[in-house]
């Protein structure tokens, strides 16, 4: 039987239907690749303008296998440092004295000053979180850096704004005579304290590979890694997140009696205290694998905490700062809690809040003076009693990637001042 044709107005549109599908193939395939190169765009603009983990000189991506660069090639006394844009030049003159301090009093320790730019060069990229390259704060990076290279290296991590006068051996022999893993120290530990600390992240000693370190490390990645600092996680204020909020649950475990913010009736505005105790067991006992010694930064004899608010213009609002001279009376008074510790062999430091002040940050050319100068003042005179004298050469060397060098350190000594002292017994 033979089929009539189609009528020619119903196979023009059956053709244009065909056409119109091959359009939309087309148009979805050409949707499909605007996409990708949309996508593959935005990828590279977003690495161009994230803050470069190796910065411009810096270490190879590793594998995730692999161990840091520097892991196995570092000795255990080792003090650390870290900035996050880096030391060369130093950030201003105060830092700059205050780490000179510690190379004229420690000749026998290693030091290491990580930045963003080395940092891979002791950290596996692995071991940092993933929101690490997005947090603004240098101190919460501080912290994460500080937690991951004790874990890995040992050694001390010092805040840059520590003013050092003996050597820290004296709390190292401690450490290693207690077999303890740790030197804390502690807010409330001996002395009241009104603010919303436990743990003085300004420094921190420990031996290396111990568990402490290693969780605090891990505990900052769980609680932080791919977010911004969300602080309900761990409660308190952001600044305290990972030195108290994230410290603090692990020193309970090892030590369930130590004072905290949160169980302190004189410390006002408890509601923003870290929630330490959030999953201790009441009926576990403390660990017993692992030891600490406990300081308080507060401690009358040797704390390296001195009342420095008033004389060196701390966070109270002047334009201007005096000059912390001896004729000022909160000078004055500083001076006299400096003398009345200094000869304490525990007390081998004093820690500058806020930058040093507004003296240090208006005035660092009165930083360090000539004993015969008419501006002579108390934080002159404090360098000068750490062994800086003006117009020396750098205490520390240069700084061309690390401004000292393993080779030709001595061997580790006992200082011998130390040994007619002994802590309480309820510092451990």
């Amino acid at each position: 039987m033979q089929v009539a044709d189609a009528p020619s107005e119903i196979r023009r549109s059956s053709d244009l239907g065909s056409v119109s599908w091959k359009h939309l193939g087309l148009a979805a395939l050409v949707s499909y690749a605007l996409g990708i190169c949309t996508f593959l765009l935005w990828s590279a603009l977003t690495a161009l303008t994230r803050p470069n983990p190796r910065g411009p000189n810096g270490p190879k991506v590793l594998k995730d296998s692999e161990y840091p660069p520097k892991y196995g090639k570092i000795p255990e006394k080792t003090i650390w440092f870290y900035y996050n844009k880096g030391w060369d030049p130093m950030p201003n003159r105060l830092v700059d004295l205050c780490v000179q301090s510690f190379c004229v009093n420690n000749p026998d320790w290693n030091f290491e000053f990580v930045s963003d730019s080395n940092v891979l060069e002791y950290v596996s990229p692995e071991m940092l979180p993933d929101a690490y390259w997005t947090w603004h704060k240098p101190a919460n990076k501080k912290d994460m850096v500080m937690a991951n290279v004790l874990a890995l290296y040992g050694g001390v991590a010092a805040d840059s704004t520590i003013l050092n006068f003996k050597s820290l051996n004296v709390l190292w022999n401690r450490m290693l005579t207690d077999a303890a893993d740790a030197v804390v120290y502690w807010y409330r530990f001996t002395e009241p304290w009104p603010e919303h600390d436990s743990s003085a992240a300004w420094f921190f000693m420990a031996r290396r590979d111990t568990g402490i370190f290693r969780r605090y490390a891990q505990d900052i990645k769980t609680h932080f890694g791919n977010v911004h600092l969300d602080v309900s996680r761990v409660g308190g204020k952001p600044y305290l997140a990972f030195a108290t909020g994230t410290v603090e649950p692990i020193m309970i475990e090892i030590n369930s009696s130590l004072p905290l913010c949160s169980t302190d009736p004189n410390t006002a505005g408890r509601k923003t205290c870290a929630t330490a105790m959030t999953h201790h067991v009441a009926a576990n006992k403390d660990l017993n694998n692992t030891k600490v010694v406990f300081l308080d930064p507060n401690d009358q004899n040797h704390g390296p905490q001195l009342n420095t608010w008033d004389a060196l213009c701390i966070n109270n609002g002047f334009l201007d700062c005096p000059t912390p001279s001896l004729s000022r009376p909160s000078a004055k008074d500083l001076w006299e809690q400096y003398q009345g510790r200094k000869d304490n062999p525990y007390f081998t430091m004093i820690k500058l809040f806020g930058g040093g002040g507004r003296f240090a940050k208006q005035h660092p050319e009165l930083l360090l003076l000539n004993k015969d100068d008419e501006r002579e003042n108390v934080m002159s005179m404090w360098f000068k009693d750490a062994g800086i004298e003006l117009d020396k050469p750098n205490y520390c060397g240069s700084i061309s990637g690390q401004m000292l060098k393993n080779e030709g350190l001595r061997s580790e000594t006992t200082d011998q001042s130390a040994s007619t002292f002994r802590f309480p017994t309820e510092y451990v």
